[in-house]
């Protein structure tokens, strides 16, 4: 049975980067479950401020090895190179994987924030030996209220973009969900 462990850590409450790595490391080598409390801002408005949020700058998953009842030594990919915008949105990442010494480039994700931080649009790209290819796109829509109005997934034909699938949502008066209508393109419809 395979087993992963994501570890994401931010320095939001009142520990610092390394001492939440260290009471996550104990807590789950223990057996424990971590308390996800010390990942949340203490205040929703002071989240977005660069003094009190440190960025992620990478992402390491490591593989649980049944045989030895014990997590692999080394990771097996990695989120890497983060970059943000002024307001803290983060704008890419890339993927790599590990093959014994030395990490590759697999794929990319760039997205765009609108006035209101939220996502417009998220572009995946893939690795071809030495550059970036396009793999996949979403584009997202939002009311006056920042509910999502659509969301639209896209595929790279080598050209073109082609339409995969779309999600519409209605909003009552009250801005609440009253109706979620998914469709798939097929071949022209």
């Amino acid at each position: 049975m395979r087993k992963l462990i994501l570890i994401t850590c931010l320095a939001i409450s009142g520990l610092t980067y390394s001492q939440i790595t260290k009471k996550l490391i104990e807590t789950l080598k223990a057996g424990g479950r971590f308390d996800n409390e010390l990942l949340k801002p203490k205040n929703t408005d002071a989240s977005k401020t660069n003094a009190v949020v440190q960025k992620v700058d990478s992402m390491l998953y490591w593989n649980f090895n049944t045989t030895s009842n014990g997590w692999e030594p080394v990771p097996y990919k990695r989120y890497s190179n983060y970059t943000y915008d002024a307001n803290n949105n983060r704008t890419s990442r890339i993927l790599e994987n590990y093959f014994n010494p030395n990490w590759f480039n697999s794929s990319k994700e760039d997205n765009t924030y609108n006035a209101s931080n939220k996502v417009t649009q998220g572009l995946n790209y893939n690795w071809n030996g030495s550059s970036w290819d396009n793999s996949s796109k979403i584009d997202y829509t939002y009311n006056g209220s920042s509910n999502m109005l659509s969301r639209t997934d896209y595929s790279w034909t080598g050209s073109t973009w082609d339409n995969v699938s779309r999600i519409t949502n209605t909003f009552s008066a009250q801005q609440n969900l009253t109706n979620a209508l998914g469709e798939k393109w097929i071949t022209s419809a």
